[in-house]
């Protein structure tokens, strides 16, 4: 079965002057018929019916596949040369004129994946061959046809164009555009409007190792074996890499496929099996696997997976059958996911009322070894990376556990927000990325709502919109200026996800959640109805529909009007409340970090900001003003067009709080004296304040102090209420707002962690009287799928975390302790708790012995769960010896012994420490052009983003300059240079005043 010739093909560059049954037909098709008739050879029954969007039916090409079967056994490894174009085609725009458009395509792929590494020198081993035929409708007459392909080796002597009715059309050249990856036809005759037409192209090539397109994966069997399997990622313009397409998302149209691979291996695909695998003729030990027609989509949402996978499944309510895919040994760590995906799916289903049945029978959901983007929504073939769908009870923590439902909700929502409507360009990516982002929290929440996961929606989102939002240098959600691949790239970061997110929330609080979400509905089945395609003008009007319907005071608003700016620039405000004589005054301006030229376009951007706040008086009990927060309030529109709102205030009243429960994006400051009282406040009771603005006090308080616009004295006498007073004030309970504190103190350690011990203090004064060694013990709060406290062992992790950071000496022998006590054991009889195993893994190595990190490099050998391999490559980077941290670093540049997706993950954990920080920066540079190409962006971000001298500024610009200013990594370059410069700036204007605010905070 693995003979050398299963894998060769001979490629015959000789042009073919045969008409392919079911594809064309000769300039004199009658007399031809009449000819095989009267010569009694056979009876030629001919059918060419094209399939459009009015319901006509598309010639299915399966009469071809013998005679096709025949060809690509004969194909020759050397490709023709292109045809030299007559006259040179010359656009200016990468994107594909809107000319001609895809009806259906017929594809025939021949895959050549080794078994295992005996196989891998084999001649054609991580090849494929293929036909593509696409049915096409002409727009607008022309005599060029430009389509996508990439790194092909195109036929140019067998491309065919056809005339349903007049046969073969004359092709004049053909040539491909490497920079634009188009190939471009050129014909001897125009095209007519309206008229169908297909275009057929054979092809080869490559399976790579680089994790796109139609890729290469491996992993090792218990007994060393390693076997191979090859899966896909087509988003955003991958596909092209495998097949000719129109590789745009608003071309959809229907799909055939047939997958020829090695009968030991099973194809899986978008839809399931149209009949079983049969050998295919020819070729001993070989299979054809065709499947049933997709409807129409995008063709970045097809995937393919050719492996030794085993599968398990379930169905949902509706009769979606649901699978699972991973390697055999592993198929058990998918029941988690397997079971809130179904859970999820069904949920789905009845919120929007639009199963997903409709579109599919079958929903597929596979753990690969390798993937870079974490998972991908695919239509009915979801890829995941391993650690995002794999949990194992016992080895994987809360924290794994969590994220596998987020990831799995977040892929979920794409089947209907991304795959059954989709954004037209990729300059409108939050419509698929944010909506699945802002979906993820709702729907663990159906399928797991003891862990309360809706109270951390501003720290995973929000927050992290905020600190990518805040510079000059921050994309807009809607980007019109997208047109090369780093462009699109720039499409797929924390703008696009979490602001998208954050802008939806405070979207739903203005409409009020059951109105957003039938709005929703009418927006899905409308876009559906309309072709699948949508722009954010269309979602706006939507919501602008359903509120006008309603009549209800202060929310019927022209969306597109009221919040057009929220998406199409960049940034957010900063809203400053002052009062006096009782009158409340309310200013915005565009929040900045960095410096900022005030009288730029960018720093007098305005928005139309729907205001709300509460004003506490003087005779309500605390129980009172906490019931005014939990209400739907009423909206104060604070117009782009004017310089201040005005409010009239109470007499006699105690304070103000705005942006109430954090719904709106945007940050707030206050007078001093409002800051004191709302500190006064949560000293005394800070249960009459809703939790999610304690953390948004929090949080806005450090960002403004780190601005300049606020003493950081106010942030640090603030969070001082977080451990309470003893038996009168009990502390704070809830993890959000302890993380927000954390964050805080996080950027201040950053700029002066490593140069004065006035924060340590202040830190274990804080954290140290919250800490406690029962905290070690998981149990107490997280019993497996009995007692599942998510929020107070996340509590307790934070708090181990930061004990052990802030050199707290309790936590830090707890944590060597129980490494050693699992070392000296060899890790048979005393477990690692997997809630805390990163947290003993990294300061038991920091405060151990060489010992322990060479104990701890062996069990990364050893680990056959990818979610340990991360624990311990997050241990090993916290060691202070400089070579084993350098020892860690080179381990990236063998991908056998660090996967190249994890790559990134170690730079961050190497970088965090000092000892590391510029060891890491070093290696980035040396080694720049050996990291993955898709991983260098969140590099630079990690390493570069927290230098904070002009001797770093420059020698990252230098560094910057040196690569090419134009390269796909320039957006993160410029951030993080934006960064750097900001963090001079805070270095010499807010070192010191800190550091006497934090001495004065650490005094008992």
């Amino acid at each position: 079965m693995t003979k050398r010739e299963e894998f060769e093909m001979e490629l015959d560059d000789k042009p073919t002057t045969k008409r392919r049954k079911g594809i064309r037909l000769g300039p004199f098709p009658l007399f031809l018929l009449t000819l095989v008739l009267v010569s009694s050879l056979a009876t030629l029954i001919i059918m060419i019916v094209f399939f459009v969007e009015q319901g006509q039916e598309i010639t299915d090409l399966s009469k071809q596949r013998d005679e096709l079967q025949q060809n690509l056994s004969a194909y020759s490894t050397i490709a023709p040369a292109p045809v030299v174009p007559t006259s040179p085609f010359s656009r200016d725009s990468y994107r594909l004129p809107e000319d001609i458009a895809p009806i259906h395509y017929d594809i025939y792929l021949q895959v050549f994946v080794p078994w295992n590494q005996s196989e891998v020198g084999h001649t054609n081993a991580f090849t494929t061959a293929g036909d593509v035929a696409i049915d096409v409708i002409c727009k607008n007459p022309t005599d060029v046809i430009i389509l996508h392909v990439w790194n092909l080796t195109v036929q140019h002597s067998r491309i065919v164009v056809a005339d349903r009715l007049h046969g073969d059309l004359a092709v004049d050249s053909s040539y491909v555009d490497e920079e634009r990856n188009f190939l471009i036809i050129r014909l001897g005759q125009r095209l007519v409007k309206d008229n169908l037409y297909r275009i057929s192209i054979r092809f080869t090539g490559l399976i790579v190792e680089e994790n796109q397109g139609l890729y290469q994966s491996k992993y090792t069997l218990p007994g060393g074996e390693i076997r191979y399997l090859a899966t896909s990622q087509f988003q955003p313009y991958k596909a092209r890499r495998v097949f000719p397409c129109f590789d745009e998302p608003s071309f959809r149209a229907t799909f055939d496929i047939t997958l020829k691979h090695d009968a030991r291996f099973t194809g899986v695909y978008s839809v399931r099996r149209q009949i079983s695998s049969i050998p295919a003729p020819g070729s001993p030990g070989w299979i054809e696997t065709r499947f049933e027609r997709t409807i129409r989509q995008p063709s970045y949402l097809l995937a393919l997976l050719v492996s030794d996978f085993k599968r398990d499944s379930s169905p949902t309510l509706d009769g979606v059958d649901f699978g699972v895919l991973s390697r055999g040994n592993a198929l058990s760590d998918t029941t988690f996911a397997k079971l809130v995906g179904i859970n999820m799916t069904d949920h789905f289903g009845q919120l929007f009322n639009m199963s997903y049945k409709l579109y599919n029978p079958k929903l597929d959901m596979v753990a690969v070894p390798d993937f870079d983007a974490g998972a991908m929504e695919n239509w009915g073939l979801i890829v995941y990376r391993e650690i995002l769908m794999l949990y194992r009870q016992g080895v994987s923590s809360a924290e794994d556990k969590k994220q596998v439902a987020r990831v799995v909700a977040h892929e979920l929502a794409h089947q209907w927000f991304g795959n059954a409507v989709t954004c037209s360009w990729w300059s409108e990516s939050f419509l698929n990325e944010g909506f699945a982002s802002f979906l993820e929290i709702p729907l663990v929440e159906v399928a797991r709502p003891r862990w309360n996961l809706g109270l951390t929606f501003t720290l995973s989102e929000t927050r992290v919109a905020f600190d990518a939002d805040s510079y000059e240098t921050s994309l807009p959600l809607y980007n019109a200026n997208v047109m090369k691949h780093p462009e699109i790239d720039n499409m797929f970061g924390r703008i696009t996800y979490q602001k998208g997110a954050a802008v939806l929330r405070m979207i739903e609080a203005f409409m009020g959640k059951d109105n957003f979400y039938a709005a929703l509905n009418t927006y899905l089945a409308e876009r559906v109805a309309a072709g699948g395609m949508t722009t954010y003008k269309e979602l706006l009007e939507a919501f602008t529909v359903k509120m006008a319907a309603l009549n209800i005071p202060g929310r019927k608003v022209d969306f597109n009007e009221r919040f057009d700016e929220w998406i199409s620039t960049s940034g957010f405000p900063l809203v400053t409340f002052t009062a006096a004589n009782n009158v409340l005054t309310m200013r915005q301006e565009r929040f900045l970090l960095g410096t900022v030229n005030a009288s730029s376009p960018a720093a007098k951007r305005a928005w139309n900001i729907p205001l709300t706040f509460v004003v506490r008086t003087a005779t309500e009990s605390d129980a009172d003003v906490l019931a005014r927060q939990t209400e739907a309030k009423p909206v104060l529109w604070f117009e782009k067009t004017n310089a201040t709102a005005i409010y009239t205030l109470p007499s006699g009243y105690k304070w103000i709080l705005a942006n109430v429960r954090n719904f709106g994006y945007y940050r707030v400051n206050y007078e001093v004296s409002n800051w004191d009282r709302l500190i006064e406040q949560l000293q005394r009771a800070p249960s009459a304040i809703h939790v999610f603005s304690r953390v948004q006090l929090i949080e806005d308080s450090f960002s403004l102090a780190r601005k300049g616009l606020l003493d950081y004295s106010i942030p640090i006498r603030l969070i001082q209420y977080l451990p309470g007073a003893g038996t009168v004030v009990p502390a704070e309970q809830e993890y959000p707002p302890w993380s927000a504190a954390i964050n805080g103190l996080q950027y201040i350690e950053s700029m002066i962690g490593d140069s004065n011990n006035s924060l340590k203090l202040f830190a274990q004064k804080v954290i140290g009287r919250k800490y406690s060694d029962n905290f070690w013990n998981s149990t107490e709060v997280w019993v497996e799928d009995v007692n599942e406290d998510y929020q107070q062992l996340t509590l307790r992790t934070a708090i181990i975390e930061n004990a052990c950071y802030y050199d707290l000496s309790t936590c830090q022998a707890q944590a060597v302790q129980r490494l050693q006590a699992w070392r000296t054991a060899n890790s048979s009889t005393v477990l690692i708790d997997p809630h805390f195993k990163d947290k003993i893994f990294c300061y038991g190595v920091r405060g151990g012995t060489l010992v322990d990190y060479e104990y701890l490099l062996q069990q990364f050998n050893l680990a056959d769960v990818h979610q340990a391999k991360l624990a311990i490559l997050r241990g090993l980077g916290c060691s202070r010896d400089r070579d084993s941290i350098t020892r860690l670093l080179n381990m990236t540049l063998d991908f056998n012994v660090v996967r190249g997706q994890d790559s990134s993950y170690v730079l961050s954990y190497a970088s965090k420490f000092p000892e590391g920080h510029l060891l890491t920066w070093d290696f980035l540079k040396t080694h720049w052009h050996q990291l993955p190409k898709d991983k260098r962006d969140s590099m630079v971000t990690d390493v570069c983003g927290k230098f904070k001298t002009t001797k770093m500024l420059d020698e990252v610009t230098a560094f910057y300059q040196s690569l090419g200013t134009d390269i796909a990594e320039k957006q993160s370059f410029l951030s993080a240079l934006a960064r750097i410069r900001s963090n001079i700036e805070w270095m010499t204007a807010f070192a010191q005043p800190v550091l006497e605010a934090l001495a004065q905070g650490a005094r008992p």
